[in-house]
Order: structure tokens, then C-alpha cells, then sequence
């Protein structure tokens, strides 16, 4: 958890940060409060917002027009998760489909967490989102 914590402060902090500088971008919001996350799905918006709004623009609203609002959001969790497989696969030269399986494996945790059951129980949620969040790190 603390190397997870550590590359994100590198790369969204300081790589982002300084690419910024020197190209003059000037909207440097390259993440939310992704910490305070009561589900998986607020995560994804929340930690990587230039890749949530990619996926949105161009998976999930070219999703939305022929498919129902959560058969949408299915696709673009499996592009999504497709994509980031295929870059670790570049990276480390092994297409092993964990990080694939563990990011599918969200969307029952989400439909768990936005039960009614489940559903306004903030602190509940986001004990469940960091205990999941670091077993799924460390497995």
C-alpha cells in the first residue's frame, strides 16, 4: 500500500506536475480526493480524472446511445480494465490478467456497496473501500 501511495504521489504529483510546467497546461487537476471514496466507481473517477473523462467521452456516452445505463458502465469497467492490462503487459512483458481480473471484480463490490442496505453509510464504505483497497494491493 505504502508503494502504491508513493508512485501515485510521483507520477500525479511531480511527473504530471512538471510535464505541466513545461508545457504550460494550464487545467492541472489531475485527481480528486480519491481517499474519502465510499465505492469503486467514485475511485475510478476520482483518482485518474483525464483517463475517467476519456473513458466517459468516448466509451461511455458511445456506449450509452444502444445500451442501458449499467450494461454501459459494465463495457466501460472491460475496456477500461482491457487498457490498463494491455500498458502493465508493455511494461512487465507478461500479459498474466490479474490487475484484468481484479478490476472486474470491482463491480460486484460496487453493487454490493450501493445496496440499500449498504447505501448512506459513508464511513462504512470507505472502511470497505481501504480494506479492500489494500487486500487487493497486496494480493
Amino acid at each position: 500500500m505504502i508503494t502504491f501511495l508513493l508512485v501515485f504521489l510521483v507520477i500525479f504529483e511531480y511527473v504530471l506536475g512538471a510535464f505541466a510546467e513545461i508545457t504550460c497546461f494550464a487545467d492541472r487537476r489531475f485527481f480528486a480526493d480519491w481517499w474519502n471514496s465510499c465505492d469503486w466507481l467514485e475511485f475510478s473517477r476520482e483518482w485518474n480524472i483525464p483517463v475517467h473523462h476519456f473513458f466517459r467521452r468516448h466509451v461511455y456516452s458511445a456506449s450509452r446511445h444502444t445500451l442501458s445505463r449499467p450494461f454501459a458502465t459494465v463495457i466501460t469497467f472491460l475496456t477500461s480494465a482491457l487498457a490498463h492490462e494491455l500498458v502493465m503487459g508493455c511494461i512487465t512483458k507478461k500479459l498474466r490478467g490479474y490487475g484484468f481480473v481484479a478490476m472486474m471484480l470491482q463491480m460486484p463490490i460496487v453493487m454490493v456497496q450501493r445496496s440499500r442496505w449498504m447505501r448512506g453509510r459513508t464511513l462504512l464504505n470507505n472502511v470497505l473501500f481501504w480494506c479492500s483497497m489494500i487486500l487487493g494491493l497486496s494480493m
